[in-house]
């Protein structure tokens, strides 16, 4: 009771490792208490520990309880989220003993290598201040553990990133769906442009004079290349909104939500190999099982834009 008087009444622990990953891929592993499981020390720890997350993953009031014979039992509450920046948390202890404290982990950018540091803050009792000299000899090790086997995760998926995605960000998220006026057709390849610039303009008059209105950016849906024979099976389509009927030659469809991928691309139509390259190798490394049509989605072209390097075109995998 008497050390206690000198000791001081707050304990903090920090660690810090530079990691050779971007810093938004490393943030992907941390604001996700889901993700913490593949790198926390407590599973190396105690690998039959048994885990509950709670709803709203990646967001703040997220939280992650666990149980076991080895890592105690505890809860973490996400308490705050600056974007590539740094997350916060809230711990509460109940075995091996009972105790609060806050924890941060933040991250700073250097070109394509990111400095993570991992600290926690808190206090004891009066009478068990003595322990705020033990925590950096038993937290530490602990947090340098977690940020080596972070680490490892990190400058894996930058690998495959750069490997396998060409750089190319992939989300996995949801297609809204749509209703389309559209026109589909097995076309001759090298006739792909003017078969849209043909269709849209048409497709755009007809729904004007049947009362619709124009309810988003120009489609392809792409559901068969046959690369042997120069051939694609293609539909033209235009969103729109309104209840009427379309004329003779062109059809209306509704898109349904579902699950899908996403990459964003900025370029020109003629250098899109890459980016198909990049969705194909994340279908396969996932397991993920796709369905057609794809969705290309022309959100900047060349008549917003002339540079065609500054052309943008979302394209969608659709996901069963």
């Amino acid at each position: 009771m008497v050390a206690s008087l000198f000791i001081p009444s707050k304990f903090t622990v920090e660690r810090s490792q530079t990691f050779n990953a971007p810093t938004d891929m490393v943030f992907e592993q941390i604001v996700s208490f889901k993700n913490w499981e593949t790198w926390s020390p407590l599973k190396e720890k105690d690998p039959k520990m048994k885990s509950l997350f709670g709803p709203n993953s990646g967001k703040e009031g997220s939280y992650w309880l666990w149980k076991g014979s080895k890592a105690g039992e505890g809860r973490m509450t996400n308490t705050g989220i600056k974007n590539q920046e740094q997350i916060s948390y809230h711990l509460s202890l109940e075995k091996p003993y009972k105790s609060e404290s806050d924890g941060y982990i933040k991250l700073e950018p250097n070109g394509n290598q990111t400095t993570v540091t991992w600290i926690i803050e808190g206090t004891n009792p009066f009478h068990l201040r003595v322990l705020n000299l033990m925590m950096d000899k038993w937290i530490g090790p602990d947090f340098e553990k977690g940020l080596e086997l972070l680490k490892t995760i990190a400058e894996k998926e930058t690998e495959i990133f750069q490997h396998d995605y060409f750089g190319y960000r992939i989300k996995e998220t949801k297609f809204n769906g749509s209703k389309i006026g559209y026109v589909k057709k097995a076309i001759v390849i090298d006739e792909l442009d003017e078969f849209f610039t043909k269709h849209y303009a048409k497709i755009i008059t007809e729904a004007k004079n049947c009362n619709f209105k124009i309810d988003g950016q120009p489609m392809a849906l792409f559901y068969r290349w046959d690369y042997t024979n120069g051939v694609t099976t293609v539909a033209a389509a235009i969103p729109l909104m309104g209840d009427s009927t379309l004329g003779e030659d062109y059809s209306l469809m509704q898109l349904q939500p579902q699950k899908a991928l996403l990459l964003n691309y900025y370029g020109g139509y003629k250098s899109m190999a890459n980016p198909y390259k990049a969705l194909d190798n994340y279908i396969r490394n996932k397991n993920l099982k796709q369905v057609k049509p794809v969705i290309e989605e022309y959100i900047i072209g060349p008549k917003q834009q002339r540079d065609s390097a500054k052309w943008y075109t979302k394209i969608w995998y659709l996901l069963e």
